[in-house]
């Protein structure tokens, strides 16, 4: 019996001795750096500066007052002067081209059209390119009439079967650039004088050619792309 009692009491002494030992290496390893790491932490936050809340605000308050006024002061930039898309322009200033060579280029972009335009429509300038009306009761290019060219729909007008209401027409001078845009398309027989008018109110380009597109010449009806201007030049006397 006093053999068994002892053999008891070492086994429980045992684990006395390994349950401490369990329990010192839980503190040093895992407790006590918690503790140190919660007390370091404590202790920095006791030793701020308590100003520094207050130095965070004001900086913050700063960036937002720079930020407005940075906004304010691009409200304030003054734009770009843009460019005058309808300047005037003194006949005077203005020389008379010469017939034998083309003094301008009508262009319209969607249809790839690119054609050199000649002062006056003679058969000799319609060879070579687009011709404008320069004979009595005629006007040019920005003094607010219609302008009246034409060409033959075989060559530099065949483009115009595919034109359409709202196409830009652009018209480039020797003294400036203007822009027209398509408001009517109409056909007309050759000897209808009611398909053009020098005394209109407005300024208009009135292109016109030979219909229809196809067959052998000799036609007698006439195809009208009627422009009414969008910008350029204004000349005055």
């Amino acid at each position: 019996m006093k053999r068994k009692a002892s053999h008891i009491i070492i086994l429980l002494a045992t684990y006395i001795t390994g349950l401490s030992l369990f329990l010192f290496l839980c503190y040093s390893l895992i407790l006590h750096p918690m503790f140190l790491y919660a007390k370091d932490h404590t202790q920095q936050a006791s030793e701020l500066d308590p100003s520094s809340a207050a130095s965070f605000t004001q900086a913050l308050e700063q960036m937002r007052a720079d930020k407005k006024a940075l906004e304010e002061a691009a409200l304030q930039v003054p734009e770009e002067p843009q460019p005058d898309l309808n300047p005037s322009i003194s006949k005077a200033a203005i020389e008379t081209p010469a017939e034998e060579s083309p003094y301008a280029t009508i262009i319209i972009e969607r249809l790839g059209m690119s054609v050199p335009l000649y002062y006056g429509d003679s058969k000799a300038q319609l060879r070579k390119g687009a011709g404008q009306y320069t004979g009595p009761g005629s006007s040019s290019f920005g003094e607010g009439k219609q302008i009246i060219v034409a060409g033959h729909n075989t060559k530099e007008f065949k483009p115009l079967q595919h034109a359409a209401v709202g196409d830009v027409v652009k018209v480039v001078t020797s003294y400036g650039e203007f822009a027209y845009t398509i408001v009517r398309i109409e056909v007309h027989d050759m000897n209808d004088t009611s398909s053009y008018d020098l005394n209109l109110d407005h300024e208009q380009l009135a292109m016109y050619t030979c219909y229809p597109f196809t067959g052998p010449p000799g036609k007698t009806q006439r195809y009208f792309c009627y422009c009414d201007k969008l910008y350029g030049p204004v000349l005055t006397d």
